[in-house]
């Protein structure tokens, strides 16, 4: 089976449907994650059966999901997702390898393409993650490593302009931080002319 690049759809509620269309092969219906975010962001991971049901498993295609309403915050009083919500349809499949393919065993085209199609949709999956991550440029030789959170303070570039530290957030060393940046730029700058 040709697999298509899609991996997800996203929507927007506009209170007119309960039926999203997903566009992309999955093998069974626990393939999908749908979330849901309000207005202000907030995300909640829905629970098949009890958020909603899938068509079309086992379609190239793709197939349909049914929200399921039993009074969840995101649905209106009609059964729809509200004006506003953002709805991801999502491919998800566990990172395992689940096929027994045996030397000299029957050999069964169809049960090793499937094998080949999950692995790319793994892949997609991961690539997927990795086009929403924060990356360096690729010219970059910045090796970006984050220091463990602390509250009440920001990231900042450590001034040699290779490492992020945690500066304390106030605005007087939010201004040192600046002020420092700056001028580590100047110096960079005043190197490469030199």
């Amino acid at each position: 089976m040709l697999l298509s690049i899609i991996n997800k759809n996203d929507y927007i509620g506009t209170g007119t449907t309960a039926t999203y269309v997903y566009s992309f092969h999955i093998f069974e219906e626990t393939d999908l994650v749908l979330t849901v975010a309000d207005a202000d962001g907030e995300e909640t991971v829905l629970t098949i059966t009890t958020d909603y049901t899938v068509t079309g498993e086992g379609e190239s295609a793709g197939g349909n999901i049914v929200f399921v309403d039993s009074g969840q915050d995101w649905i209106d009083a009609n059964g729809y997702l509200k004006t506003g919500y953002a709805l991801n349809i999502k491919r998800t499949f566990p990172l395992t390898q689940s096929a027994d393919i045996r030397n000299q065993g029957v050999f069964y085209p169809e049960s090793h393409e499937d094998v080949f199609d999950r692995l790319i949709c793994i892949v997609q999956q991961l690539q997927e993650q990795i086009d929403r991550s924060v990356k360096a440029s690729v010219t970059s030789d910045v090796n970006i490593n984050l220091p463990n959170p602390q509250d009440g303070y920001i990231l900042s570039w450590d001034g040699t302009g290779g490492d992020l530290e945690n500066v304390p957030y106030d605005s007087t060393s939010l201004a040192g931080a600046v002020a420092a940046a700056e001028a580590a730029q100047a110096a960079a700058e005043t190197a490469q002319t030199a």
